[in-house]
């Protein structure tokens, strides 16, 4: 009930924009102030590990997603369940394999299951990019969420590496002020011109959670 209550006073803030940054991880807590932002962001660095953490977040909040929106369809909701609780290599779970579940057991939630597909749009921002990385691996996961969710994520940009910020960890906007932070601040604010974009056209969905699991 905490929660609910943060949020409903998070959204009732007189402001153009409320900025929510959340830690890292999975729980309930976690997906669900994400899945209550009108855009959500996902964070990760071009190395292996953060990749693959980068996916089963936006797997996970997917599923959370659709765990909230099914509880009034429980045969298709029990499916989702089952499907999850096998072995990695033998799930099925995605957008499509959901379309084919409600064909036979849920037909009525067709649609909303291509609205919620549609709808959740996480924005995607590489941090501490070199000019030597690999970018296999951001595509790799743009390709896996794509092939394998059915989710399209957009790549909002890269933040550059630098190694002069270490300096400023408790001060980071005077950090933005030296020279040494123009290739960083100049990174910054393409971003920001593509979250002006991005939330253009993003429609205010917040999710309901007020019969989710708390």
């Amino acid at each position: 009930w905490m929660k609910l209550k943060l949020l409903r006073h998070i959204r009732a803030i007189d402001a153009d924009v409320v900025l929510l940054d959340l830690g890292a991880g999975t729980a309930f807590n976690t997906l669900d102030f994400f899945g209550a932002a009108d855009l959500g962001l996902v964070v990760t660095e071009p190395q292996p590990a953060a990749v693959m953490n980068a996916y089963g977040f936006i797997k996970a909040a997917f599923h959370r997603r659709l765990q909230t929106v099914f509880r009034h369809h429980p045969a298709l909701a029990d499916a989702v369940e089952f499907d999850l609780a096998a072995p990695e290599d033998q799930r099925q779970f995605g957008v499509d394999w959901l379309r084919q579940m409600a064909a036979d057991v849920a037909p009525q939630a067709t649609g909303l299951i291509d609205e919620i597909a549609q709808a959740f749009k996480p924005g995607l921002i590489i941090n501490r990019s070199r000019p030597d990385d690999d970018n296999k691996l951001v595509n790799n996961l743009l390709t896996l969420c794509r092939n394998r969710l059915g989710l399209s994520i957009e790549q909002l940009g890269q933040l550059p590496a630098n190694d002069a910020m270490r300096r400023f960890q408790l001060n980071i906007p005077g950090f933005l002020q030296q020279p040494t932070a123009v290739d960083l601040h100049a990174s910054v604010q393409r971003i920001v011109r593509q979250l002006d974009k991005a939330s253009a056209a993003q429609p205010s969905t917040p999710l309901d959670l007020s019969e989710a699991d708390q």
